[in-house]
């Protein structure tokens, strides 16, 4: 657990920015949209962040129901 903490500790500001959006269940494009830098800049540093972890796998797409429910969002059939 302090080897964790650690790691998650020496992350960069952007690093960590970029990770809660992952978190959050953001695809690489709308999360470097928010970020204003490249789909490319948060590809590398999706792969830095899972070194530094030593996370073996981080799925691209959020989990389905998270996507089902952004559409509804998106198309007014409910409201958040």
């Amino acid at each position: 657990m302090r080897q964790a903490l650690s790691r998650l500790a020496d992350l960069t500001p952007r690093e960590r920015d970029v990770l809660q959006g992952l978190l959050a269940g953001r695809i690489n494009k709308t999360s470097a949209h928010d970020r204003a830098i490249s789909r490319r800049t948060v590809e590398v540093y999706r792969t830095k962040l899972m070194a530094t972890t030593s996370v073996r796998s981080m799925p691209e797409q959020p989990p389905r129901p998270i996507s089902v429910a952004r559409y509804a969002r998106s198309s007014n059939a409910i409201h958040a």
